[in-house]
């Protein structure tokens, strides 16, 4: 299922707040994995990226 541009924010807010993929997950309803596929993307510095066939806006 592709992610909302809305849904990423969420995931990556969660993150942050927690600083723990697992923690993070639970607050966004999501799985882990899918959590640290989108911080190591953020975390490579794309300011646009592709996951899943979805394309976001990170800025």
């Amino acid at each position: 299922m592709k992610k909302s541009d809305r849904e990423i924010m969420e995931i990556l807010e969660a993150f942050d707040a927690t600083g723990s993929a697992h923690s993070a997950a639970g607050l966004a309803g999501v799985d882990a994995k899918t959590v640290r596929r989108y911080v190591a993307a953020r975390d490579a510095g794309s300011s646009r990226f592709v996951v899943m066939g979805s394309v976001a806006s990170l800025t």
